[in-house]
């Protein structure tokens, strides 16, 4: 028996943090064939020390295991991913949350093991119409189809689905604990890559 801590992970960011822990001297347990196939691991049948997996919520994933596994885990996160936010329910339980620049990180420890899209984890979270193009638009990739045509297509396809200009979105602020406030809607600005500008109408009395 490996005295390694054994990791089972399992959600949308299964690849990127299986590559992760593997090359923290983790032991990936009862991997999924993708990640046999992608890492080169065995397919080990053992308890699991720590668990990783995402919930309904798939810009966070849960901790979950032992407390020496858990503190162990949450380390090896914060050591490579250090803008993630951490809300520790129990010590048996760490809920990480990825904002948009860790979401990018993790891009590239996924993109170390197999053909991945600028953006790849963020897309993944947007609804089945756009990961279903994310997953075809990738196929293409392992194919060897040139990137920028690949990327092109694909950004053609999910334009649709995506937030545009004068259109209203719902607002979530996040607190610190956990605490998720709804602020209400706004109308969206401006929209690119890099910058999103909404407007907020605040009509209660205070100061702002």
């Amino acid at each position: 028996m490996s005295d390694k801590l054994g990791v089972k992970v399992r959600g949308v960011y299964s690849t990127a943090l299986s590559k992760l822990f593997l090359d923290q001297g983790f032991l990936i347990v009862e991997p999924s064939l993708y990640i046999q196939e992608r890492l080169g691991v065995e397919d080990i049948e053992v308890e699991p020390d720590l668990m990783i997996e995402d919930k309904q919520i798939k810009h966070t994933v849960f901790l979950t295991g032992n407390k020496e596994a858990v503190k162990a885990g949450r380390d090896v996160i914060f050591s490579s991913l250090e803008e993630a936010i951490f809300f520790e329910k129990t010590n048996y339980v760490i809920e990480v949350d990825f904002p948009l620049s860790m979401k990018r990180r993790l891009d590239a420890l996924r993109r170390q093991v197999v053909p991945t899209l600028d953006g790849h984890h963020y897309y993944k979270v947007l609804g089945y119409d756009v990961k279903s193009a994310l997953d075809m638009a990738e196929n293409l990739l392992k194919e060897g189809k040139p990137r920028h045509e690949i990327v092109e297509k694909f950004r053609r396809t999910i334009t649709p689905y995506l937030p545009f200009e004068r259109s209203r979105v719902d607002i979530s602020h996040v607190k610190l604990n956990g605490h998720v406030i709804n602020l209400g809607t706004a109308n969206i600005m401006t929209f690119n890559d890099d910058t999103l500008v909404f407007e907020r109408e605040m009509k209660s009395d205070g100061v702002y």
